[in-house]
């Protein structure tokens, strides 16, 4: 039975694991979201000089078509959703087209009385990026550049990130390179680009953590290009939603590309 409300985990459909297994709901939770504080000498209220969000949790509730004296079939179909949940990966729900969410779980459904006709809850979590991300995300490429402002756009409602890959094309070796998106910047010194190798700044997103990955690979060889951001760069270049002024320079040229998925609370 194809239901309105579907989940799928990498483009499996939790509602095809097992035709009994009919959703009822899908809850996206209100986000853990933590703040630090300083009071304010002299006067009331406080000032925020921290904010983190920890994670985000969606919870699938469903039911199980099968006759309550049936209980071992009860189980299996209950043991086979869970069975679903527990490889997480990518989330993506039928009444968001373009979004998704790295997730794992966090909670599987309790079978209680097996023979009762029970609502099940698997609880799904994001930690790593715990917002809904653009799917299909905005990409730019430029040819033959080492200084150039594009407009990125980050259609999101949350602050996201602009990754990037810079492939040296000059023949030449690239070592000072700069990407600034008007809130953050990120530069190298000394980096040691080689022609045909391909520089790439982005994260691993697990659902359990987000891992920066800054590295530089050619023909069969990777190495780690971080050491090679200069002091005082930010670790992430950061962009608000709305359109923003990107600029890139390097002492040579080279095919650029950047990213920008966006994202949603």
């Amino acid at each position: 039975m194809i239901l309105r409300r579907r989940a799928a985990l990498n483009g499996e459909q939790l509602d095809q694991v097992d035709s009994r297994i009919l959703i009822q709901g899908i809850e996206t939770q209100a986000a853990r979201n933590q703040f630090s504080t300083q009071s304010i000498g002299g006067g009331c209220g406080s000032r925020v000089t921290g904010q983190k969000r920890d994670w985000l949790d969606v919870i699938i509730r469903f039911t199980i078509n099968e006759k309550s004296y049936h209980p071992q079939e009860r189980a299996d179909v209950l043991e086979a959703a869970n069975s679903w949940a527990a490889k997480g990966g990518w989330l993506t729900v039928s009444y968001k087209p373009d979004r998704r969410l790295r997730v794992f779980m966090a909670q599987p459904a309790a079978e209680g009385d097996a023979a009762s006709r029970s609502t099940y809850a698997i609880t799904l979590r994001a930690c790593g990026v715990p917002y809904w991300l653009q799917q299909n995300a905005t990409v730019l490429y430029r040819q033959g550049v080492n200084d150039v402002q594009l407009t990125m756009a980050n259609p999101g409602n949350a602050e996201s990130e602009v990754e990037f890959q810079f492939h040296n094309t000059s023949g030449q070796t690239v070592n000072i390179l700069s990407v600034n998106t008007g809130e953050s910047v990120m530069t190298f010194s000394g980096l040691g680009l080689q022609s045909g190798e391909t520089l790439t700044v982005t994260h691993a997103d697990t659902g359990k953590a987000d891992v920066d990955v800054i590295e530089i690979t050619g023909d069969g060889t990777r190495r780690s290009g971080r050491a090679k951001r200069t002091t005082g760069s930010n670790t992430r270049l950061k962009v608000s939603p709305g359109r923003h002024a990107v600029r890139f320079t390097a002492d040579h040229t080279g095919n650029l590309t950047i990213f920008c998925a966006g994202r949603w609370e």
